[in-house]
């Protein structure tokens, strides 16, 4: 069956559409999400004093790994998530900003213990992980300051 001419042009205009910017909002939703849970997970950390951040990280994330230098983790994984989360959110460096990113869930879901034998795993860090790594190869889109910076660099990459 084929389509009047008006509606086979409508159709088009739409995939062309579709094509064009569908990928770009789902980057900048994709960033904008991720910028809510590591920077408002790194604004929690600023909040606490940094003896009680120390002492969380060794009770509750990494229980069980006393040769870990635990201030560092503490103070690394709070810059990380500030730092990371806002250069996502705002499209500058994305791809670099995401694989620290991924690094931390990774360690959040497989390393991470708690004093109760617990562990921090959950079906949620898998789609972290799997936006990171789409935001790591497909680039940071056409709607972030990367594309004002490097707009050769972001024309070749899509």
């Amino acid at each position: 069956m084929r389509w009047p001419e008006p509606v086979n042009l409508t159709l088009t205009r739409a995939s062309d559409f579709a094509e064009r910017y569908a990928l770009a909002l789902v980057l900048l939703g994709f960033r904008v999400y991720l910028f809510r849970i590591f920077f408002y997970s790194g604004l929690v950390k600023v909040k606490k004093p940094f003896a009680d951040l120390v002492a969380d990280f060794q009770s509750l994330y990494f229980y069980g790994y006393e040769h870990l230098p635990t201030a560092v983790l503490a103070g690394a994984g709070m810059v990380n998530e500030l730092a990371c989360g806002a250069l996502l959110l705002v499209g500058l460096a994305a791809r670099a900003a995401a694989v620290p990113l991924f690094v931390t869930t990774l360690i959040i879901q497989f390393v991470a213990r708690n004093e109760y034998g617990g562990d921090y795993y959950t079906i949620d860090h898998y789609g972290w992980m799997l936006a990171l790594l789409l935001i790591v190869f497909a680039g940071p889109g056409p709607l972030s300051l990367d594309r004002l910076v490097h707009p050769r660099l972001a024309a070749n990459k899509g």
